[in-house]
């Protein structure tokens, strides 16, 4: 993954896990978090499959994802992307372990920093 990028996994289920860059750190949120079908249909038209250029995120569809749609499609649209990441952060899971809990602090605090608009020129 790109150094400053953030990742969105998305499952059938609606359970999804957050990532940033190459930290081994993931957030978890609870299944049915997302109604699978319609965050699904939304993203295809406001996203692209070239990761290159003012790639705000990306989010993965797993499990029984249809083929050519397995790879990260990266989202451009900074206030969409946003969107879905504080849903998944709304509905994330708290590990039982102190170690868990200070890496999704963690994150959460990097997310926190990077989440403000960025001023337009």
């Amino acid at each position: 993954m790109p150094r400053d990028e953030w990742r969105l996994t998305i499952g059938r289920d609606g359970g999804s896990r957050i990532n940033y860059a190459a930290l081994p750190q993931t957030a978890t949120s609870a299944l049915g978090t997302f109604r699978f079908p319609e965050v699904h249909s939304q993203l295809k038209a406001r996203v692209r499959l070239s990761c290159s250029g003012d790639v705000q995120g990306t989010v993965d569809f797993v499990e029984d994802a249809i083929a050519e749609e397995s790879t990260p499609w990266c989202i451009t649209d900074e206030r969409y992307a946003a969107a879905l990441f504080e849903v998944a952060w709304g509905r994330v899971e708290q590990p039982v372990d102190a170690v868990g809990r200070e890496h999704v602090e963690q994150l959460r605090s990097m997310w926190g920093q990077r989440r403000a608009p960025k001023p337009r020129s």
